[in-house]
Formats: C-alpha cells, sequence, structure tokens
C-alpha cells in the first residue's frame, strides 16, 4: 500500500506495517528538467549502467530505470512504478 505524505515523499509498506520502500515524487518541468519534491533524497546514477545495477540487486523492473536532467548533467533514477511519479530514494537508515 502507497502511503503519501504532504512534502512529496512516500512509502510503501506492507500488510504489517512495514516499511518496503521509500519514495519522493517527481515533476517535470516546462523545460524537461527533472525535480524531486525533496533535494537529495532520490537515488540518482551517474550512468544506467549503474542504474540498472541497482535496480537489479532491488528486484526492480529494467523498464522503470528512467533518465533525468538537470541544469548541468543527465543522471539516471529509478522510478518506483509507472503508475505513480515517485523515485526510489532514501531518507532514513
Amino acid at each position: 500500500m502507497l502511503k503519501e505524505f504532504d512534502n512529496g515523499q512516500a512509502v510503501v509498506v506492507d500488510g504489517a506495517g512495514n516499511v518496503l520502500w521509500q519514495l519522493v515524487a517527481i515533476k517535470k518541468t516546462r523545460s524537461g528538467k527533472t525535480d524531486f519534491a525533496v533535494r537529495g533524497l532520490a537515488d540518482t546514477y551517474p550512468t544506467k549502467k549503474q542504474a540498472a545495477h541497482a535496480a537489479r540487486l532491488m528486484g526492480v523492473n529494467l523498464a522503470n530505470v528512467t533518465e533525468g536532467h538537470n541544469i548541468v548533467s543527465i543522471f539516471w533514477y529509478i522510478k518506483y512504478d509507472p503508475r505513480y511519479e515517485y523515485a526510489h530514494a532514501c531518507w532514513e537508515v
């Protein structure tokens, strides 16, 4: 079950209430840049190969590896699910 918070963060919890995934909301700007709701939380990778390797380790479909753009570079991130605008994140260990 997806539990969303007001600040753009979300978690996926199982039936027992255990957190399975931490997520952060994604939106695209008019200029095509990728903007995360909370900066610094999304798991980003410099290459597609590194993002695909991380996706395999997490058991995530490789189709969820997505290219992102910001002012200075291109990066890769893992989208949670094509139906939702969330990327995998880590804000608490």
